[in-house]
């Protein structure tokens, strides 16, 4: 008889992904090499897209680019195939940051994800927050993106 395998609750998925965060920190700590945090990147701009990727790649970071999508469809159906550790996804493209977002944070509850933008708001925190971010950086330099990925893998995810 072939087994089922159960899909795991999205509060399960939530522990997995505190137990992940929280082994990629020890690893750091002791000095261990670890696996690497997989990143899907979403923004509409190839220019944009190639500097965030340069960004990444160049931080010293223990970080991978997994896919660079050109709008918020690409990013979802992606984000569904490869389960990155974290999104990097821009609000004014193709289906738009928000939107996708809102239907990766459903399907894939456990995901960080970080709203990239040219401007942000209380009120854009706030409607990012509620479509499952955990932080909205303003493109204005690298430091601002290295620091949102950090805060994104370290915030928890609030369904």
């Amino acid at each position: 008889m072939m087994g089922v395998r159960a899909e795991p609750t999205p509060r399960l998925q939530s522990v997995f992904r505190l137990r992940f965060t929280l082994a990629i920190k020890i690893d750091r700590f002791e000095g261990r090499q670890s696996v690497a945090i997989r990143i899907l990147i979403a923004d509409d701009n190839a220019d944009v897209r190639s500097s965030v990727a340069r960004v990444i790649r160049s931080s010293g970071e223990n970080w991978e680019i997994c896919y660079e999508a050109a709008d918020g469809r690409a990013a979802i159906e992606k984000a569904l195939e490869l389960r990155p550790d974290l999104l990097i996804l821009d609000l004014l493209m193709p289906h738009d940051g928000i939107t996708a977002g809102r239907e990766i944070h459903r399907l894939l509850p456990g995901a960080p994800m970080v709203l990239n933008t040219i401007w942000s708001s209380p009120a854009l925190e706030l409607e990012a927050k509620r479509a499952g971010f955990q932080v909205v950086a303003e493109k204005s330099s690298a430091a601002i993106l290295i620091s949102a990925i950090h805060q994104a893998l370290t915030r928890p995810v609030v369904d």
